[in-house]
């Protein structure tokens, strides 16, 4: 099972549309734990009328997006945890592919997708990714800091699953970094 983790502040009028192509999903197995920080704009609302009992909502007192990705991952029941942010969507086979991904690459412990951004004007802008060998269609990021160094993020939260085993935590708080220190964190399997 994948555990979808929705961090959720203030994102009114978003977050169903981003719960909808959670819904719309090719690949069934997974749960939707949408973690309110603390929201005043009503969103919470817009979550709790949508009648799927594959989601659950943990609330808590606003803490950051960082700090409700990790308060989603300590009530994640799946074996994979996928992020999505809360203004931010999924095409509809997007789980089915981080799904294919782990059962190709069953040393790895993250999987990410390409993906798009949009410009201030809703235009779709597609990122590339430099310094990047890959042959065909997936492969294995030798080294993501080199990629990274080159230009945009090869991983991105929303686009990027990982094994629940593989995630670590700071000792001292339970915390994970936002986006790329978050994927400096994770354990890699030895080469």
């Amino acid at each position: 099972m994948i555990s979808v983790v929705i961090p959720l502040y203030n994102k009114r009028g978003l977050v169903s549309q981003t719960i909808a192509t959670v819904l719309a999903q090719t690949y069934n197995d997974y749960e939707i734990v949408v973690v309110d920080d603390g929201s005043t704009d009503g969103s919470i609302d817009e979550v709790k009328a949508i009648a799927d009992p594959r989601i659950r909502i943990v609330s808590r007192q606003n803490g950051g997006v960082a700090a409700a990705r990790n308060t989603g991952i300590q009530h994640a029941r799946g074996e994979f945890v996928a992020f999505l942010d809360a203004d931010d969507r999924w095409a509809p086979q997007y789980l089915e592919t981080q799904a294919a991904l782990a059962q190709k690459y069953p040393s790895c412990d993250v999987f990410g997708t390409l993906y798009d951004t949009l410009s201030p004007r809703g235009e779709k802008m597609p990122v590339s990714l430099r310094k990047i060998a890959i042959n065909g269609e997936n492969g294995i990021l030798d080294n993501y800091f080199v990629v990274a160094s080159s230009g945009r993020p090869p991983l991105w939260t929303s686009a990027a699953m990982a094994y629940f085993k593989s995630i670590t935590f700071n000792p001292f708080q339970l915390k994970i970094y936002h986006a790329i220190y978050h994927f400096s964190r994770v354990k890699l399997p030895a080469r």
